[in-house]
This record gives structure tokens, sequence and C-alpha cells, in this order.
């Protein structure tokens, strides 16, 4: 991993509300690191040494079960800001961060937070916002596990994931052990699922991609 602090920062798109002087000293504070899919970010208990803002790839926030299993709390995708609950309450980090793909980003050190905060109040209230929004995405998350059958919940992610490529295409790039950290189930109930999904000709299962057949019948699934 390779660190570099560019204050060009012609990638870094900035959140909405800041005012100049703030969005000046943000680019500033910012260094760069290239990370392989697979690289931990941050682990569950750690102390907060970066606020992170994803420039390139996609990030996977999850956490372990009792028993070990990983479940997928978010998928990050490029452009965006995160990590910035422990700066605000100074405890430890509450979940895992994991490059989901080769990842480009950037992130500013806890001195520099430290300044940006004390010395931009439009920042610091930026951070609340973005604390606002990310607490009602994990009670939205929350929800779906707590309502929906398993059944239910991959109908919904598949629903979304077809809905973010505009249906342009048909494939969705999964692997069985993505769908089950993303649904929080075991791979073979995954399995099930799918291949009772494949005899209805819903979906096709190819190796590392699903191919969704029939919207409708998704959509009924989720909603009955």
């Amino acid at each position: 991993m390779n660190d570099s602090r560019d204050n060009k920062a012609d990638d870094i798109i900035l959140p909405v509300g800041l005012e100049q002087e703030a969005c000046d000293d943000v680019k500033k504070c910012i260094y760069k690191s290239d990370l392989k899919e697979g690289a931990l970010i941050f682990s569950q208990g750690d102390a907060p040494l970066y606020y992170y803002y994803l420039i390139k790839g996609h990030v996977r926030v999850s956490k372990i079960t009792v028993n070990g299993a990983e479940v997928q709390l978010a998928k990050l995708s490029a452009p965006y800001w995160f990590g910035e609950m422990s700066f605000l309450d100074g405890a430890p980090r509450t979940h895992n961060a994991i490059a989901a793909s080769d990842i480009r980003l950037g992130k500013i050190a806890i001195s520099d937070m430290q300044y940006l905060m004390q010395t931009h109040k439009d920042f610091y209230h930026m951070l609340v916002r973005q604390l606002c929004h990310h607490t009602r995405l994990l009670y939205a998350a929350a929800d779906d596990f707590l309502l929906l059958s398993p059944e239910q919940r991959l109908a919904k992610q598949f629903l979304k994931l077809f809905n973010e490529q505009k249906g342009l295409s048909p494939k969705i790039p999964l692997t069985q052990d993505e769908i089950a950290r993303m649904i929080g189930v075991s791979r073979q109930s995954v399995s099930r699922i799918l291949r009772k999904w494949a005899n209805k000709e819903i979906i096709q299962r190819k190796y590392g991609y699903i191919i969704i057949m029939n919207v409708d019948s998704l959509k009924s699934i989720l909603a009955p």
C-alpha cells in the first residue's frame, strides 16, 4: 500500500454544504492509497485513525457473528465518504471495512480530523448529517433482517442490483459466498434458494454471476 498526499485532489467530490475555506482544508489533508481486493481497511474494535473517502471501487461493511460467519451490512460504491462515527463519539469501530474490489482510497488522519472539526463548524455539522444518513441505512437493514425471510431479502437485493444497472444487463456479478454474506445465511441456504428459483426459471445460475430472467417473479416474492 502506497500513501501519497495530493493537494490538487481533482478526483475528490466534497460533501454538500461545506464552505470554500473548509473545502480547501479538506483537500489539503487527504492522503491517497491504492488497495487490492480483500484488503482490510479497519476492524471492529479498532481505534479511529482515519476518515475515509472511496475514490474508486467498492468496500464491504460487515460484522462477524458469534459462530464466525461474516454478515454484510452494506456495500459502498465510489464516490463515498465513510468512517465518521468514531470521530464523533470517540468509541472504537463498530464493524469491519474490507475492499470488495481493487480500490483507490482517500483518508484524513485523526490529527487533521481534530483540526477540521475544531476549525470549521460546517465540517462538523456535515459529519453529523452523514452519521444520521448512515444510521437510517442501518435501521433499514435491521428491518429487513427482522421482517423479511431470507428468500425475500435475496429478492430485494437482486431487484436493487438489477435496478442499479438500469435494466441494461440482466447479469448480476455475485458468487454464492457474496450472496450468503449479503443476506446473512449459510452458503447452503443460498444454494437451496437459487436452485428453487432456477427450477422456476426466475434466474439462471452461472459461474460468478446470476442472470435475472423474471423480474416480476422477484417482485412477487418480495411482496406476496
